[in-house]
């Protein structure tokens, strides 16, 4: 074999083997849309929240006082799309929740602890729990 077709066979495997490893290594990006959306959420929880203001969104909101499943300021779980959760921010002691008309899919649950004052304004699919809930909900209606 001469010295000029090992150079070659390397030229030609080389770019295949670089191949499969990028192919390999790539993320999905709605993976990476995933963990931030994640990232995002888990920094809001550690910020201490005293009000919450819903206002100008379609999104359908069950808000629920819970101290058995919120020690401290409020939880979100039901149905959030990982695109849509910058509705929710917390600035200073309040957390905002708001959203264009693209939310009208989104049913999620709010628990919140106790002592936590819940506004509305523009808001007509929230539906506020005032009675203590306990962690086994299983109705996910409003």
């Amino acid at each position: 074999m001469k010295k000029y077709d090992l150079i070659l066979a390397v030229l030609y495997i080389l770019p295949v083997i670089l191949g499969f490893i990028i192919f390999y290594n790539l993320k999905n990006p709605s993976d990476q849309e995933m963990e931030k959306a994640g990232a995002y959420i888990e920094k809001l929880y550690k910020q201490p929240v005293s009000n919450v203001v819903i206002y100008n969104t379609d999104m359908a909101v069950r808000v629920i006082e819970s101290p058995e499943k919120v020690k401290q300021g409020f939880k979100i779980t039901g149905v959030i799309p990982f695109r849509q959760v910058t509705g929710f921010r917390v600035a200073g002691d309040t957390l905002y929740v708001s959203g264009p008309e693209e939310y009208s899919g989104v049913i999620c649950q709010l628990w919140v602890s106790p002592g936590v004052k819940v506004d509305t304004l523009n808001a007509p699919k929230v539906c506020i729990s005032k009675s203590k809930v306990k962690d086994n909900i299983t109705d996910y209606g409003l």
